[in-house]
């Protein structure tokens, strides 16, 4: 496997090679997943490991590899053994390039309420308590401070601290320079900056948080993956995955896969590069890719693009809450795709009969169309910026089944003649049945 090295603005995974266990990597430390019917213990007995962790259910273990083991080799003898799915280093999970905690500047309450990103994606004004509602967000970050104002009416379901190993997964620093960047808990707060815009713009859904990384933002691979597969045991609509690594980590591919499986859409930031390097696990097809826009809909300077990247939202200069009572700015992809998922909960919510391609479909059928601002990024950002007025209302369904722009009388032809059938592209409301429903729907919105 190729390991990349590269300095990264924001929330990244940093992969380094060496001849033995690098600076990129867990020190001595393998994920394997087993295939069905093989016993740990015996992988154990053959190879030396030892088991650190697991994931039972899904055949996943972390292990302790012998002292002094080149990581090429021993990786690569591991995925030649048949009994072994999947075989990877543990991959550190890391935020470098120095960022204090000034990274989030204060800012105030009424400069949160008052904020551009909010009239951008068409917030207009405070949304009423349902949006969202029934709909579980599953937050896999830094952890959450409940405690905060900002989250007073909002469910928060229990989640689990992952680096800590216990059930409270607070948004808290641990006063180490885990990252050994010179600064100390500089990311604490991120989980809760991007759970507070969630809760603005879907108040009604419940917030599910999982801490995979500390207050330096520094976590690993098999703690992610593990963190998916308790989000998708927990119910989750969507999982909000505001980091990147820049490797296809298989591990966490796998959670992925399986969380689609379920139904389950998954929402990851494009990463804070400025370059069109794919990053994961944006880059993981069943994942919804966010790059960031500014106040006049450009590309943001620092967000990645490319042909993978879905959509866009706002995230320069955008305002949340942070721990201890306060609200911060800050910048970055980060913060885009958490107001995509906001979109996607309100939009789940409003229609529940939306699967997780419809709605992936209807979201981006939604989008303000934003490439008049960035030419030569053409294909590379794409298919605009959110916008949830829209997405709540296509997500209802707007009666265009050609797709055209317009609901109208060629619209309601296609309707009467797959009337009574399941034609995916005539039922509006997605409810499985074209009928009733679908035709009031398209008068309503009839041109």
């Amino acid at each position: 496997m190729m390991r990349n090295s590269m300095m990264c603005s924001g929330l990244c995974i940093t992969m380094l090679s060496a001849s033995a266990f690098a600076d990129g990597f867990a020190p001595e430390e393998a994920v394997v997943r087993l295939a069905v019917g093989v016993s740990i213990d015996d992988i154990n007995v053959d190879y030396g490991t030892i088991t650190l962790d697991s994931i039972p259910a899904r055949q996943t273990y972390l292990l302790r590899v012998p002292a002094g083991t080149p990581e090429e080799a021993f990786e690569n003898l591991l995925r030649s053994d048949a009994r072994i799915v999947d075989a990877e280093l543990n991959e550190y999970a890391d935020a470098p390039g120095g960022q204090t905690q000034s990274f989030y500047l204060t800012a105030l309450h009424t400069q949160f309420n008052d904020q551009w990103a909010w009239n951008a994606i068409a917030f207009g004004g405070t949304p009423p308590p349902n949006v969202g509602a029934g709909i579980i967000v599953a937050v896999i970050d830094t952890g959450l401070d409940a405690t905060h104002a900002m989250f007073t009416n909002s469910t928060i379901l229990p989640g689990f601290d992952f680096v800590d190993g216990d059930a409270t997964p607070t948004d808290i620093g641990d006063g180490l320079d885990t990252d050994g960047d010179t600064f100390i808990d500089e990311l604490v707060g991120h989980g809760t900056f991007q759970s507070g815009l969630i809760a603005q713009l879907a108040p009604g859904a419940a917030l599910l948080p999982f801490r995979v990384l500390d207050g330096d933002g520094r976590g690993k691979a098999f703690t992610i993956a593990k963190a998916i597969y308790a989000a998708i045991d927990a119910g989750a609509d969507i999982i909000n995955m505001s980091l990147a690594m820049p490797n296809e980590n298989q591990i966490v591919g796998y959670a992925i896969e399986l969380a689609a499986e379920n139904s389950i859409q998954v929402v990851a930031a494009a990463g804070n590069g400025g370059s069109p390097i794919k990053m994961y696990p944006a880059g993981f097809s069943p994942v919804i890719a966010v790059a960031s826009t500014d106040i006049d809909d450009t590309l943001s300077t620092f967000s990645n693009y490319g042909g993978h990247i879905d959509l866009c939202a706002p995230g320069n200069q955008v305002i949340s809450a942070v721990i201890n009572e306060q609200f911060g700015e800050s910048n970055g992809t980060s913060a885009s795709t958490a107001l995509v998922t906001a979109v996607l909960a309100a939009m789940k919510s409003a229609n529940p009969n939306l699967g997780k391609t419809e709605l992936r479909t209807r979201l981006l059928d939604a989008c303000d169309d934003i490439a008049s601002v960035n030419l030569g990024k053409e294909g590379k950002i794409g298919a605009g910026r959110v916008n949830i007025t829209s997405a709540i209302d296509t997500a209802m369904g707007n009666g265009d089944i050609n797709h055209d722009d317009f609901t109208n009388l060629t619209d309601l032809s296609l309707l009467l003649f797959a009337w009574g059938s399941s034609d995916h592209a005539a039922d509006v409301d997605a409810d499985g049945i074209v009928g009733l429903s679908d035709l009031n729907l398209l008068l309503m919105h009839m041109n």
